[in-house]
């Protein structure tokens, strides 16, 4: 099972693991994206991504593990919890800026060639349209902001909030449920993002 497999995007998954790769198809059983895990502090202003292993993926598991561990960012792995793998990777000097934006919110300031890439890497997995929006500050969804909130919401305004730190956090108390890739493809599932 290719991609992302868990109901609970973190806004890491959406806007800081493009950073790591060029499509979210080459990535096998990620549950999900974070910047921080609360047991390794020492790993601040890095990206980690837990996977889950599974028999289903067995023999084709252990080698895509193997690349993660050639990858020219990777720092650490470890097992927070059966079955689950955490892979840790630096920021890549080129996206630090973002990564910066990122942790402020700020992601229309993204670099437009970085918006770009995560729009692409995204493609065909996330609700991309919704995505686009908040990167480009679209007017129909600060238009429709306002409708929601009742409020007039200042021009200029980003359109998404601010990475929540705490849902940004893998906590070992975190119980990620799995679901099947092809219902998000497919739009039976929501992300977070979708709902914005």
């Amino acid at each position: 099972m290719r991609g992302v497999i868990s109901k609970n995007f973190t806004r890491s998954t959406t806007y800081l693991m493009p950073m790591l790769g060029h499509s979210v198809k080459e990535f096998i059983n990620v549950v999900n994206c974070y910047m921080y895990d609360e047991s390794k502090p020492e790993y601040d202003n890095h990206i980690f991504l837990l996977h889950k292993f599974d028999d289903d993926v067995r023999s084709g598991y252990l080698s895509y593990e193997d690349s993660l561990k050639q990858h020219e960012l990777y720092v650490d792995s470890y097992d927070p919890n059966n079955p689950h793998v955490m892979f840790v990777f630096k920021v890549p000097e080129e996206y630090q800026k973002e990564y910066d934006l990122f942790k402020a919110g700020q992601y229309s300031k993204f670099r437009d060639s970085y918006k770009r890439h995560i729009l692409k890497f995204q493609g065909g997995l996330f609700q991309t349209k919704k995505i686009r929006q908040v990167l480009y500050k679209s007017e129909k969804l600060h238009k429709e902001w306002e409708e929601r909130l009742g409020v007039e919401i200042p021009l200029g305004q980003e359109l998404s909030s601010i990475p929540d730190r705490d849902k940004e956090t893998y906590k070992l108390s975190d119980r990620e449920e799995s679901i099947n890739i092809s219902s998000i493809i497919f739009g039976n599932e929501e992300s977070d993002e979708g709902k914005e």
